[in-house]
Formats: structure tokens, C-alpha cells, sequence
């Protein structure tokens, strides 16, 4: 770190308590890249320090429930005694009707909070869906795939979404520099601004950069165990729910978010993850009867928007015979 540059005048900057000389150091500074590394380890340093704010869900659905039921009692019946007993029943059935809608509606806003807290986007079997969130970032999500998204992703001073399966993201830059974290089974990724792939299957988090920066902090263990990794282009991060450390190797970004122009790109991959790829993309189940075929390798680009013709033309390439049954595919 350059000399006039100190812990404390980053920690100050993090803080909102720079002075515009400060901050203008600051951005000079940053305009080295080789500092910028150093930026984000005291950004982690500071931000483990000072645990961002998170709304109690909780206790406002508790407090929102009060007010439905505004506190008052309700008496099953009067006791004035110009009242028929015809009007006293009618009362009570009333009331009765009253207080079911009331259970109903209060017992169904409490097990459906997210539904009004958040929207789930969802895809089936050999679809993509092209998301644009509120904040201005952009989703594509792949098939077999779920995103929950809250309602208030633009006004939120954190913003946070959850992906189960794989999706492509182009997060918006907010002058703010706020925060976009995306959540896995096991890592949870943040990123300022950029474009990176992210899958999440079978207990294994893939994620893989194509521009800026991000930082990933793993979900396992306690705080003792969390790791923590700063993310550059063409790099991919992989962790699995049985690893100890996060996986770093050096890729070709493009090839791992090639799927969302239905294209498959594959290097020296094996064909039991070939066949865990066609899986996840198409729903089907794939038998590989083989055990020499799961560690034949595939190089090479295929269409994917016909099953049938990545069938024919691994057959072909890999002198391999498929059969293809309703549920199921056969490999041998």
C-alpha cells in the first residue's frame, strides 16, 4: 500500500467519514490496478468487522398480524336482553364466519411470507429465461433452474437473490458501489458490478468470471472455517459440500456461459459429465452401462437445442450405442 494510503483512511472511506481530499487520493490510488486487490481484502476485513444490518422479517410479520387483529375482544354475544335468541345465534355464526377468514388470511400471510417478500422465477426442461431485475442486472437462467428475487432488489442498500440450479449474471453498478450477493447451497458470491456464471447442482457451486471482480466466502462450518476468495476474469471457483478449500483454475470464461446462446462447449471433459450436462438441461436420465465410457473425454462445441442431434453425433464420435427409452437414455 502506497505510504499516504493507510488502513485507517480505507477504513474511513468504507465508513462514509472521508474528507474530499481523501477521497480523492483514494480514487487516484485506485486508478493502479495492482492496488485494487488490496482494497477488497480491507473491504472484507472491515465489512467481517461490521455485519451489515438485515431487517427482522419476524417481528414485523408479528407486529403486521397484531394489526389485523387490532388487539380488541370480541364478545360471542350480547347481553343486552331486548335481544331474540334468532339474533344471538345469527351473532354467533357471524362471528364465526369472521374469525375463519381472519385465521385463514392470518395463518396464510405467515406461511406464505415469501410470496410477498419475494418473486420466484422458475425453468423447466430445455428453457432459459432472460430476467431484467428491478435494480437493472440481468439474469439468464438456464433450464431446471430457480432464482427467488426480493420485491424491493432496487431500494434495498444490500442486494441479495438465491439460485438453485445455473444462471448467467450482468450485475448493474449502483453509484452507491451497493453490494449484489448471490446465494448458493454452499458460497455465497459478491460482486459490485461485472458478468460471471454461477451453478449450483448436486451440492457442488461452479462459478466462473468473465468481467470485473468478486469475492466469494464460503457457507460451510463456523466462522472459523469461512474462506474466503477474490476473483479475477478467466478464472473459475469451484466448491463442493465433501471439500475443505475452494478450487482455483485458470479457463476460458466464454466456453462456461456458451449454453446460453444454445451452444455446448466441452475441453477434455469427460463423458460422465457430458452426460450430467444433457441431464440438467433436458430432465432426462442418462445410464452409462460403460464404466471405460464415463472417462472417454469430449472436445468440442454441440448444438443444444436438439437433444437428438447431440445423441447422434456423441454416438458417432465416440462409437457409442444409445438407446433411448421414455424414461430414461442408455449409453454402452
Amino acid at each position: 500500500m502506497k505510504e499516504n494510503i493507510t488502513e485507517n483512511i480505507l477504513y474511513d472511506y468504507f465508513a462514509g467519514r472521508s474528507t474530499p481530499l481523501q477521497k480523492k487520493m483514494i480514487k487516484e490510488w485506485l486508478s493502479d490496478s495492482s492496488n485494487e486487490d488490496i482494497f477488497y481484502y480491507y473491504l472484507a476485513q472491515w465489512e467481517t468487522k461490521r455485519p451489515q444490518y438485515e431487517a427482522d422479517r419476524e417481528r414485523g410479520l408479528a407486529s403486521y398480524k397484531a394489526f389485523l387483529n387490532d388487539g380488541k375482544d370480541y364478545p360471542f354475544y350480547s347481553k343486552k336482553p331486548q335481544k331474540s335468541k334468532k339474533f344471538l345465534f345469527l351473532n354467533i355464526r357471524n362471528f364465526l364466519i369472521a374469525a375463519s377468514v381472519l385465521f385463514v388470511l392470518t395463518f396464510g400471510f405467515y406461511v406464505s411470507k415469501d410470496f410477498f417478500l419475494y418473486k420466484t422465477y422458475t425453468t423447466k426442461n430445455q428453457n432459459q429465461e432472460t430476467i431484467l431485475l428491478s435494480d437493472g442486472s440481468k439474469v439468464i437462467l438456464n433450464a431446471n433452474s430457480s432464482i427467488k428475487v426480493p420485491n424491493d432488489l432496487k431500494e434495498s442498500s444490500l442486494r441479495e437473490v438465491w439460485l438453485k440450479g445455473e444462471a448467467f449474471f450482468s450485475v448493474a453498478h449502483k453509484s452507491a458501489n451497493t453490494r449484489f450477493i448471490v446465494h448458493t447451497e454452499n458460497l455465497n458470491i459478491e460482486v459490485l458490478g461485472t458478468k460471471f456464471n454461477v451453478q449450483n447442482r448436486r451440492g457442488k457451486t461452479e462459478v466462473v468470471l468473465n468481467e470485473g471482480k468478486i469475492r466469494l466466502t464460503s457457507n460451510e462450518g463456523g466462522k472459523s472455517q469461512i474462506k474466503t476468495v477474490l476473483m479475477k476474469p478467466n478464472q473459475l471457483v469451484s466448491f463442493a459440500n465433501a471439500d475443505t478449500a475452494l478450487r482455483i483454475q485458470t479457463v476460458k470464461s466464454e466456453n462456461y456461459s456458451a449454453w446460453h446462446n444454445n451452444k455446448l462447449v466441452f475441453k477434455d471433459t469427460k463423458l460422465s459429465d457430458v452426460a450430467h450436462t444433457l441431464e440438467d438441461f433436458y430432465g432426462v436420465k442418462i445410464i452409462i452401462s460403460d464404466d471405460k465410457i464415463n472417462n472417454r473425454e469430449l472436445t468440442g462445441t454441440l448444438p443444444n437445442d436438439d437433444l437428438s442431434v447431440v445423441l447422434k453425433t456423441l454416438a458417432a464420435t465416440h462409437n457409442i450405442e444409445i438407446i433411448q427409452s421414455k424414461d430414461q437414455i442408455i449409453w454402452r
